[in-house]
């Protein structure tokens, strides 16, 4: 197709997508995961179990909320409301380790916000093996996407420590668990972690100000629990050796939940990369041995996020005609707000500098970016 058609094709596309954004409720998507976990429990938990936990979600929630709105403090002392749960017997331990998983998490949040990255680290594992022990014993396998999940804080705490290069090195390598490898890439830096020992050790556990610890968070059922995805490779001396190959099962999750898990990966990887140029973009797919669209292919059932990274990739080719073929097809997919605002950031600085468009479609441009609030770099 020639240059002059392709643009204007693709200017045509971006216009009317553009138009879209402004819909109430374009985006807007159901909490497709709570659904499901909701559901897993109402069927395998007593009514007033049930009950509790959805009561220790909501004070999570809440704690969480605070914490964003930057009130540490009270955020915390929601925590500490449901911390009795944990010592009451009558609570069965599945329903402990259900809130225990959500607790864990949660608070990692609250102490990376308290400048103790160590400590959200530890938390965002003690998160990991919980879920481990909930997916093989009691068959929660929706937990996987909650595992994926503290996948992607390990790389947030790296980058909230100014370790961008570890961070991508560890956020990168889930895009190819999605494309049915399972096998998340990244196990080096798990070999040196107490939780993923031969014996299979406790994370260590901080209890100042408040935290669990084994006194009042019991994890022996879970650190029992084998870690059935890590194996064994030859050494060396021709023996085997514990291998931590951290593994992801998503056969049975539906296409749906996996899909939008893998859009919330794409938007936290839209965070790492701001402020990069496209060089500097491309030279981070070039580490994660991505080149081309050709190696992408495994990502293709997952649209939006496929043509996303492809876009990123070759947003600072030369030779433009890639770069506009994928965008014309990226607007006719309604993805997440961060990730159109992304690529169409792309575009509008490609147009306003570009000498093969004309100057009343710049002005347009201009019209359209400030209309959507693009943070634009021209």
């Amino acid at each position: 197709m020639p240059m002059k058609s392709l643009l204007d094709e693709t200017w045509s596309a971006f216009r009317n997508r553009s138009l879209l954004n402004v819909k109430e409720g374009f985006y807007e998507e159901g909490d497709l995961f709570n659904e499901i976990l909701t559901e897993n429990i109402c069927e395998n938990l007593s009514q007033p179990e049930s009950n509790l936990y959805q009561r220790c979600r909501k004070t999570i929630n809440r704690g969480l909320d605070l914490a964003r709105a930057r009130e540490l403090r009270s955020g915390l002392d929601h925590f500490k409301k449901i911390e009795p749960v944990f010592a009451a017997p009558k609570v069965s331990y599945p329903c402990k380790m259900l809130i225990a998983a959500f607790y864990s998490s949660g608070l990692a949040y609250l102490r990376l916000k308290e400048s103790r990255p160590l400590e959200a680290d530890a938390l965002s594992l003690q998160a990991l093996a919980i879920d481990n022990y909930l997916i093989q014993e009691h068959e929660y396998h929706i937990l996987e996407m909650h595992r994926v999940q503290q996948l992607v804080n390990l790389a947030r705490i790296q980058m909230a420590m100014g370790n961008r290069d570890e961070a991508l090195r560890l956020l990168f390598p889930l895009f190819r668990c999605f494309e049915n490898r399972g096998e998340f890439p990244g196990t080096g830096r798990f070999n040196d972690l107490p939780l993923f020992r031969k014996k299979y050790e406790s994370v260590p556990l901080f209890s100042e100000p408040i935290g669990p610890d084994e006194q009042f968070l019991p994890m022996d059922k879970v650190y029992k629990t084998p870690v059935t995805r890590f194996g064994c490779k030859p050494d060396g001396t021709g023996r085997s050796a514990l291998e931590s190959r951290f593994m992801l099962d998503f056969s049975t999750l539906s296409f749906d939940l996996i899909r939008r898990m893998l859009d919330l990966v794409m938007i936290e990887f839209i965070w790492f990369t701001k402020g990069m140029d496209p060089a500097e973009i491309r030279a981070v797919f070039n580490a994660a041995g991505v080149r081309s669209v050709e190696d992408l292919e495994g990502l293709k059932k997952y649209r939006s996020t496929y043509l996303f990274l492809a876009i990123k990739l070759h947003a600072g080719d030369e030779d433009r005609e890639t770069f506009l073929e994928l965008l014309k097809s990226f607007c006719e997919l309604p993805p997440y707000r961060p990730a159109w605002d992304a690529v169409a950031s792309d575009f509008c600085g490609f147009c306003i500098s570009s000498d093969l468009v004309a100057t009343e479609i710049k002005e347009q441009v201009k019209n359209l970016a400030d209309a959507n609030a693009l943070q634009t770099k021209f």
